[in-house]
C-alpha cells in the first residue's frame, strides 16, 4: 500500500469514529426521529459524501454503533479472562457489553433492536464475530473444567448467553433506561447459573 492510500485510510477510519461518537450524543440529546444524517454530518464535521461512502442510511450507523463492542474485545482483555475461572470470565465479557451499553450506547439501543426486528441486519448473530468467538473460548473452558455440563456444546452455551444477554438489555430499554442495567444483571447473571429452583426440585 503506498503512503497516500495508507493517509486515507486513516481519514476514513478517523470519519467513521467522528459520526459513531457524535450519532450517540445527538440520539442521547435529541432523541432518534429528530437527528438527520445532515445532522450528523455537520455536527461531525463530515461531508454527506463521505457518510454515504461508509453507510447507506442512518439505520446503518447505528447497526455499527452497537458493534463498536468487538473493538473491545482486545488480546488484553481475553488473556485477563482467561486468568480468571470460566463463569466469571464469562460475566466479565457479559459485564463488558452492558457497561457499553449503560455508558456509551444507551437507549439508541432501542432503535437497533428496531432496524433489528424490520429484518436490515443479519450479522448480529455472526459467529465470526470476536465477541461472540470470545463466548464460545470461555464456554469450552467451562465445559472442560468441569464448569459447565458435559452434555452442552461451547456454541450452545455461547447462544445461550446472548440470548440472556439481549433479554437484560431489551428489558432496560422498555423500562426507558430507569434501573442500573450493570447492577442487575450481576444479580440475574447468578441466578441464571444457579436457577431459581429449590436443591431439591432441580
Amino acid at each position: 500500500m503506498v503512503k497516500w492510500q495508507e493517509e486515507l485510510t486513516n481519514v476514513q477510519k478517523k470519519q467513521k469514529k467522528r459520526l459513531l461518537e457524535t450519532v450517540i450524543e445527538l440520539v442521547k440529546e435529541k432523541g432518534y426521529a429528530n437527528v438527520s444524517v445532515r445532522d450528523i454530518c455537520r455536527t461531525a464535521e463530515v461531508s454527506s459524501g463521505s457518510f454515504y461512502h461508509h453507510y447507506p442510511s442512518k439505520e446503518a450507523l447505528v447497526l455499527d454503533a452497537y458493534y463498536h463492542i468487538d473493538q473491545y474485545v482486545t488480546k488484553e482483555f481475553i488473556e485477563k479472562c482467561e486468568k480468571q475461572p470460566p463463569r466469571d470470565s464469562i460475566r466479565s465479557l457479559l459485564g463488558l457489553y452492558l457497561k457499553l451499553i449503560d455508558e456509551e450506547i444507551g437507549l439508541l439501543v432501542k432503535e437497533y433492536y428496531r432496524v433489528m426486528l424490520e429484518g436490515m441486519n443479519i450479522s448480529a448473530l455472526d459467529p465470526h464475530r470476536p465477541y461472540y468467538q470470545a463466548l464460545c473460548a470461555q464456554a469450552e473452558r467451562g465445559i472442560q473444567d468441569g464448569s459447565f455440563r458435559g452434555e452442552c456444546e461451547a456454541k450452545e452455551i455461547a447462544e445461550y448467553f446472548m440470548r440472556f444477554l439481549r433479554s437484560e438489555i431489551f428489558d432496560w430499554a422498555i423500562h426507558g433506561g430507569e434501573y442500573n442495567l450493570v447492577a442487575q444483571f450481576v444479580k440475574d447473571y447468578e441466578w441464571a447459573l444457579r436457577g431459581i429452583a429449590a436443591s431439591e426440585e432441580r
